[in-house]
């Protein structure tokens, strides 16, 4: 090889270096305007918390004023970022949760690996995309009945009737609690900052998309508020799914987590859905 070809391949390495260098550095992550501090924890063996941080200008989180609505919580932090190049794996209990860039996503995974809940974070105002393939309940009292997808849930408490609402003659007033739980076996908390739902899926609803739903928080809290997120999971420790023994159909999640909570010997009684009253309940292993 001549010394002319050896000199271009060496101008071209040097060249391809800063490129190869600039696409595996991470990225500052964000929230609002503000630079973020991102952190997974566990809470429980099935409870992980998510948390989006916004930094002030030293660099210090805000973390804002104590909750009005959780107990003080002691949590395992498993991982925490301010910077994110590529996808990242962590343990929390019994569960798996991977983050990656762009866009920020959470995704939760259970002991047999089947995905749990997804969450995809919007760092721009700290909206979060979720996954709502099966009925989704609660947000408290009031709104539409039961089913929450294909509407949209301003959070308005009161005796009101939220323009594009439920009726306030037929479904009375709203005392709204920013608590979902998927029948699919999982539970999602946002904690702050106070938002709205939209279960849409940002269409019409008559061409409504019931496979996932957002959280669309208050507009001033980017960049000034965390975003606190709990995720609570079936999985048990011992792999226990509470079922039916009339129909041996699985219990709406709040039944069965309240079941595996307050009854021994794998034995009780609980809400069945398909026969619409309280049967008894036998324990396998999920």
């Amino acid at each position: 090889m001549s010394p002319t070809s050896h000199a271009a391949i060496a101008a071209f390495v040097l060249l391809a270096l800063p490129i190869l260098h600039s696409s595996s550095t991470a990225a500052p992550l964000r929230h609002g305007e503000s630079n973020a501090s991102l952190s997974v924890a566990a809470v429980s063996e099935r409870t992980v918390r998510i948390a989006l941080t916004p930094l002030d200008e030293k660099g210090k989180m805000r973390a804002g004023s104590a909750s009005t609505a959780l107990v003080e919580q002691k949590i395992d932090t498993k991982f925490q970022v301010r910077e994110l190049a590529e996808a990242q794996d962590v343990e929390v209990g019994k569960l798996r949760v991977r983050v990656k860039p762009n866009p920020l996503t959470v995704t939760v995974t259970g002991p047999d690996n089947k995905v749990v809940q997804e969450l995809v974070i919007t760092e721009a105002d700290g909206s979060v995309t979720f996954r709502t393939a099966a009925p989704v309940l609660g947000l408290g009292e009031g709104g539409f009945q039961f089913d929450r997808r294909g509407h949209y849930f301003r959070l308005v408490n009161g005796q009101v009737s939220p323009k594009g609402g439920a009726p306030l003659a037929t479904h009375g007033g709203t005392i709204v609690v920013p608590f979902v739980i998927g029948t699919e076996g999982w539970a999602l908390f946002f904690s702050r900052p106070f938002g709205e739902f939209d279960f849409r899926n940002g269409s019409e609803p008559k061409a409504q998309d019931l496979k996932q739903a957002r959280f669309i928080p208050r507009k001033d809290s980017a960049g000034r508020e965390p975003l606190l997120v709990l995720l609570v999971t079936a999985v048990t420790t011992k792999g226990r799914l509470w079922m039916c023994r009339t129909c041996a159909r699985g219990v709406f999640i709040a039944m069965a987590m309240r079941a595996c909570s307050a009854m021994a010997g794998g034995s009780g009684r609980a809400m069945c859905n398909r026969a619409g009253r309280r049967l008894p309940l036998t324990c396998r292993l999920a």
